[in-house]
């Protein structure tokens, strides 16, 4: 029987003993990305994602849910791809220049991250290279088609006009011909989706829309999709944090063994300040009388963070209050 939320033990979590101020000590390299104290301090609960924690994990992904032989069928993109594609003309041309190697309508999925005013979200670019077939082999091979992942909702109509832009002008490049990818030739389609509902858990969520994507990669051949509104649960995404973490732990021990006894993990927080603010949420699974219990249950593991280790074991994790300096203000 699930502890009554009286009963349940109050932690407190001093922030003025975290330790993230700006180290920038090298915790991984893998796969030609380095993850940094500072970097790793971003996965803490309330904070924003940055770019390298994006870069690597979409790289861990491909890796570890694609096949060898697939993988060349997939591209991502740099996070920073896009904002060089919108900047000066001299970027453009080096863009250019670094996407040169790239087999661009051979892919039959190109993922772009992008990061505009503090917010991520994605678009996915599928079967670029049936632009050119007809009706009857598009049924067959694939449709092309653009599709707009964002945890606010957002349509994107600027980015997407600008990827057609870069279609057409990379279709000149390495086809030699001209052609119009407006919305007849390519559909931007906007699937109902999980959505955010706090300020700073887009880089969450795009990661965790980008896991589902490498997991079931064959429902964006057809533009069709189907309803992706229950595709993850909240306890999902308040697991992601902590998961990306360990991971980053397990693979700077087998990389980094010669370094190991000098690498120091920050100790953050993965822990909501109240766990009211995830099973409050609905669930489709469990009735309301037991959709709190079965929630505490299985955010169990989540509080296993270097500061809450000792709370692996708990039969209902406990409270969590921050315990706020005056002098800082969180989110």
């Amino acid at each position: 029987m699930s502890s009554s939320r009286e009963d349940q033990e109050v932690v407190e979590i001093d922030d003025d003993n975290l330790d993230c101020s700006g180290n920038e000590e090298v915790l991984l390299s893998y796969d030609g990305f380095v993850i940094t104290s500072h970097d790793y301090c971003t996965l803490e609960r309330g904070k924003f994602l940055n770019d390298s924690i994006i870069d690597f994990y979409l790289a861990w992904l491909l890796r570890d849910k694609v096949s060898e032989s697939q993988r060349d069928e997939v591209h991502i993109f740099s996070s920073h791809f896009y904002s060089r594609l919108i900047s000066k003309p001299l970027l453009n041309k080096k863009l250019r220049v670094g996407q040169r190697n790239l087999i661009f309508f051979r892919k039959k999925l190109l993922i772009i991250p992008i990061c505009h005013k503090y917010h991520w979200f994605m678009i996915l670019i599928c079967n670029p290279g049936c632009v050119d077939l007809d009706e009857d082999d598009q049924k067959i091979r694939g449709e092309p088609f653009l599709v707009i992942l964002d945890s606010f909702g957002q349509k994107r109509p600027k980015e997407v006009d600008t990827l057609r832009n870069y279609l057409e002008h990379e279709h000149m490049e390495k086809r030699e011909s001209a052609f119009s990818f407006g919305s007849a030739a390519m559909r931007a389609i906007y699937p109902r989706l999980p959505q955010q509902k706090n300020s700073t858990d887009c880089g969450v969520f795009l990661l965790e829309y980008a896991e589902r994507i490498m997991n079931k990669r064959a429902i964006f051949r057809w533009p069709a999709l189907p309803d992706l509104s229950n595709w993850f649960s909240d306890t999902d995404v308040f697991s992601k944090r902590p998961e990306i973490a360990h991971l980053i732990q397990d693979l700077s021990k087998d990389t980094m063994q010669d370094k190991l006894s000098s690498a120091s993990f920050p100790s953050i927080s993965f822990a909501p300040i109240d766990v009211e603010e995830i099973c409050d949420s609905s669930d489709e699974f469990y009735t309301p009388s037991t959709r709190k219990r079965h929630c505490r249950k299985d955010l169990d593991f989540i509080f296993k963070s270097n500061t809450l280790e000792d709370n692996k074991n708990r039969s209902s994790p406990p409270i969590l209050r921050k315990k706020v300096s005056r002098k800082k203000q969180y989110l």
